[in-house]
């Protein structure tokens, strides 16, 4: 995944809007999945801010955005209920705690670059 196309899915990912209508109002065609968004985003984000070949166009201060990103997504992560029937999507996107903090964390890593995208940007792919 390159540079861009992270920061594109942390834009997402700190975007309560796009997550409603990706995730929540998608179709069969078209959709996002919260749990992928997340595993690929940070994967990819932790692999670009440790690899010593390709954190090299990265400022010191982006590594360290991008990684303290995953690490607080990853132990916000732990506390949503995923598996429980009783939880709805919706309730963990619009009302969770813990996905709020996701979205905060997303949003303080593309300060750290600098970054904004509009709704269209964030929609198109």
């Amino acid at each position: 995944m390159t540079k861009n196309l992270i920061l594109k899915r942390i834009a997402q990912i700190s975007s309560l809007d796009y997550q409603k209508r990706w995730i929540l109002n998608g179709n069969k065609e078209e959709y996002v999945l919260l749990d992928e968004l997340l595993d690929t985003t940070t994967y990819a984000a932790q692999h670009r801010a440790t690899h010593p070949v390709l954190s090299q166009n990265l400022s010191i201060a982006e590594r360290k955005a991008l990684s303290q990103f995953c690490d607080r997504v990853n132990a916000l992560s732990e506390q949503i209920s995923w598996n429980d029937p009783n939880v709805s999507m919706s309730q963990i996107i619009e009302s969770n705690a813990a996905m709020r903090g996701i979205r905060e964390a997303a949003a303080l890593c593309l300060q750290a670059f600098g970054l904004s995208f509009t709704a269209d940007e964030l929609n198109s792919d």
